[in-house]
């Protein structure tokens, strides 16, 4: 996860606020069950993707 950290890059923090808010309205929707099963199949997800695109190009050298 990355956050902008308004005093650490005030421009960053302005480029991401209303990315910010918009995603926090999103995850209102779902109750806080809902919201780790998404996250964890997310983070899943994104493994087996990371795992099969090293297997296409080779580059098996990788975590």
């Amino acid at each position: 996860m990355i956050i902008a950290v308004p005093r650490a890059n005030p421009r960053a923090a302005a480029a991401f606020r209303s990315l910010s808010r918009s995603m926090a309205k999103l995850a209102e929707r779902y109750p806080p069950d809902q919201q780790a099963a998404i996250a964890d199949w997310i983070s899943r997800t994104t493994v087996v993707l990371r795992q099969e695109t090293r297997a296409l190009t080779g580059d098996d050298d990788e975590p």
